[in-house]
């Protein structure tokens, strides 16, 4: 079973799903790091025109490539008129939050007599999650599918993907909307005054302490070693950093990763 990986495992994943922002390998980079939260065995990127046909923007997978294309094709030329995420587009409904997830279980599509029944039982799907969201010029679908081998997502699984999914969608409108800054980009590590500057960026609320302490953490120094390099004790350190997610209104070092990814677009690198 997947775990949730440690304060430096999160920064190592998210510099390579960052690094991958704009490159062939982005997919891959989403669905590697998801599975360090939670099983999941294909990911897809699908974004909606303005007549709701599905584009097919990225997908990757550990199933078969054959069977996968097949699937991929009837659902952009006919499947997608099924699928409940249009509804939703139709009335202005994205998701709400990391936690409104739309389940698609294959025993349902059964029960149910839905078209999609067959082709789900013959490529052995238990179960597709999506976010629905949107961007102020187009709408996009996140999904994440399991296998009958994996099973379907149970209310922990749901909550460790609830994790993943916050870094994913930043890290997918950035991919979307425009390439990302070339320190990152081209795997330079960030100075830290540049993490600075970018974490400053989120919020004017927050103290030059709150931000050099947070600066150090998303670059994956433990709370010693901030504690060394600025000199403060480590229950400083602790204090600094909630007050930071407090202001921000975030509970996790993921959500703060999030909120910088958003301003990458717009701050330079130093």
């Amino acid at each position: 079973m997947s775990s949730i990986p440690t304060t430096t495992g999160i920064t190592e994943l998210t510099a390579e799903l960052v690094r991958a922002i704009s490159h062939p390998d982005f997919p891959q980079k989403v669905l590697a790091y998801t599975k360090h939260f939670t099983a999941v065995d294909h990911f897809s990127l699908i974004v909606y025109g303005p007549t709701l046909e599905p584009i097919l923007i990225e997908s990757a997978s550990y199933w078969k490539a054959k069977q996968l294309d097949q699937a991929e094709q009837t659902y952009r030329k006919r499947d997608y008129r099924f699928d409940p995420v249009i509804e939703r587009i139709r009335n202005a409904n994205p998701s709400t939050d990391g936690h409104d997830f739309i389940r698609v279980k294959t025993e349902d599509l059964i029960h149910s007599n839905h078209p999609w029944g067959p082709g789900y039982v013959e490529r052995k799907h238990a179960e597709r999650v999506s976010q629905l969201c949107q961007t102020t010029s187009l709408w996009y679908l996140l999904s994440y599918y399991r296998s009958t081998d994996t099973g379907i997502f149970r209310a922990r699984d749901l909550e460790r993907l609830t994790q993943a999914v916050v870094v994913v969608r930043a890290a997918v409108e950035q991919h979307l909307a425009s390439p990302i800054a070339a320190e990152l980009k081209f795997g330079k590590r960030p100075s830290t005054v540049w993490m600075e500057r970018l974490l400053a960026k989120t919020s004017n609320n927050l103290s030059p302490r709150e931000i050099e302490v947070s600066a150090r953490a998303l670059l994956g120094m433990t709370r010693k070693g901030i504690s060394l390099d600025l000199e403060i004790s480590e229950s400083t350190v602790n204090t600094l950093k909630k007050r930071c997610y407090t202001k921000l209104n975030i509970n996790s070092l993921n959500q703060l990763f999030a909120l910088c990814l958003r301003q990458l677009s717009e701050v330079s690198p130093a």
